[in-house]
Formats: structure tokens, sequence, C-alpha cells
């Protein structure tokens, strides 16, 4: 197929001359290479860089990535969020020994709480000190109101914590001298997130 202009056509002239000085002869042998290189061109058309020619291949290709996606969400581990409290302990009397207490606080155990090495006694007044723990909490496990609790209740019976409960509660009128395990009350001091 030969490069034909129209008849008459003003740009004919200035096409030859192109032609001719980029290397490509007359208009029709411009025109067979031409032709020539569109045959190229549209059969690398057809070739698939990606690889998608196959739809099974594909949909396989697809099942994998999906895999190893659940695979790695999988594989995260869900990052615990730990707190760190000193709680305060004070003791009914100045009698109270708060080694013992301090040993007696520690034993209790929960999932999720750690206890810290290290205790204070620090003064408050007359002679009465407080004891301050450190401990390291998971805060899907632990409760603080619950731990508190526990503190409080530190060497009572039975029969003292339901007693403590009632007046919790309102429920019963409580003696001020009556010493109701060796806890007077718990507050926690300092929360910090880990």
């Amino acid at each position: 197929m030969a490069l034909r202009l129209p008849p008459g056509d003003e740009l004919a002239k200035p096409i030859s001359y192109y032609l001719m000085q980029m290397g490509l002869g007359t208009t029709s042998e411009a025109s067979t290479r031409m032709t020539a290189k569109k045959t190229t061109a549209d059969e690398e058309d057809d070739i698939d860089l990606f690889g998608d020619e196959d739809p099974k291949a594909a949909e396989e290709a697809k099942k994998l990535a999906e895999k190893k996606k659940a695979e790695a969400q999988a594989s995260k581990k869900k990052k615990i969020e730990k707190s760190l409290l000193l709680i305060d302990c004070k003791p009914f009397s100045t009698e109270t020994d708060l080694d013992t207490l301090a040993s007696l606080v520690k034993a209790i155990k929960m999932d999720g709480l750690e206890w810290k090495e290290q205790t204070k006694k620090i003064p408050m007044a007359f002679g009465l000190h407080k004891l301050q723990v450190g401990c390291v909490v998971q805060d899907d496990l632990v409760s603080t109101d619950e731990l508190c609790e526990k503190i409080e209740n530190v060497g009572m019976t039975e029969e003292q914590m339901a007693k403590r409960k009632a007046i919790d509660e309102g429920e019963e009128e409580g003696d001020e001298d009556e010493e109701l395990g060796l806890v007077q009350s718990c507050e926690i001091v300092s929360f910090n997130k880990l």
C-alpha cells in the first residue's frame, strides 16, 4: 500500500521532502515501511507483560495474596496496654508492721498484675507512716477498683469483710475505733501508661 496524497494538496511537496530527508525515500517506500512498523507494533501489543493471559493463574495469584495478608495479620501481636501504678496504703494504727503489710499486699495474685520490688514508708503525722507500693497492670485484665478493694481487705476475716461492705454501702454504722484488717484506705497516687 503506497502512501498517496490527494491531488492538488499543498503539503505534498513538503511531506515528500521531509520523508527524503529522514531517509525514508519516496512516499511509496515510506508507506511500506510504516505498514511494516505498524504490524510489528500490533504484535508487540499482543504480549501481556503482567501475566494476566490465564484467568486461572490470576485467580490463584489473588487467593495466594489474600492468604499471605491473612497470615501477616494473624502473626501481628496485639499490643498489650500496660500501666504503672503507685499505690498508697494507709494502715489503721501506728502499731501496724509495714513490712508484714508489704508482704501481704504483694501476695495478692491476679492475672496481668506484677508487683515492683521496692516499697516506701512515708511519714504522715503523729508517728503514723503509710506504705507506698508499685505495680504494673495489664489494662484489659486488671480492674484498679478490684485491686484497691483486695488491698483494703488484707488481713481481714470473712466477717470483717462483710462488715466493711455493709459500712461502705451505708447499711451499718461503723465504729471509728474498731480496726477492720490492716489497711484503713488505699489510694492510687500515680497512674502512668507504659
